[in-house]
């Protein structure tokens, strides 16, 4: 058989045999490297006479695409754009200072050449944390700026009453 071999490699092997290289047919596969032979007609082992000619059927290799950029977008269309350019994905919801359904981050990085079919994961915002906010009316300020820092809040301003 063919199978497996280049364009040229098949050539020498047919004409060893007494046959020909016939039409060619090229098709994408996603696990044949591109140039090698994935196909005959007629196929090994059948009876052909000398001279006859060898249909073969050449890998281009797999599809390759770019990931789309898409942190401009919201998760959902985000999602449905890698999708339909042919991508799985996988969401992960993070906690962000990144408005709610925002893309924080992809893998692979946008713009990046990847076979198809591939994966890739997103990360959308959950938004800020949200922080129980305690009653401070009883403490003094420092007492209150205390507590505030503890959990991760700035005073910005204060008002004397």
């Amino acid at each position: 058989g063919l199978q497996g071999l280049n364009e040229e490699e098949a050539r020498s092997r047919l004409e060893a045999s007494g046959l020909a290289l016939g039409a060619l047919e090229f098709l994408r596969h996603p696990r044949v490297d591109s140039g090698s032979v994935m196909g005959q007609s007629p196929l090994p082992g059948q009876l052909s006479l000398p001279g006859d000619s060898v249909r073969v059927t050449v890998s281009l290799g797999p599809e390759r695409r770019e990931i789309p950029s898409v942190r401009q977008l919201r998760g959902e269309r985000a999602v449905a754009l890698l999708e339909a350019t042919g991508f799985g994905v996988a969401v992960d919801s993070v906690e962000s200072d990144e408005p709610r359904g925002s893309v924080v981050a992809i893998s692979p990085e946008e713009g990046t050449e990847v076979r198809l079919p591939s994966d890739v994961a997103i990360q959308l915002s959950l938004g800020p944390p949200a922080v129980f906010m305690p009653d401070l009316l009883q403490f003094s300020e420092d007492e209150a700026r205390d507590t505030l820092a503890v959990l991760g809040l700035v005073v910005e301003e204060v008002e004397a009453a």
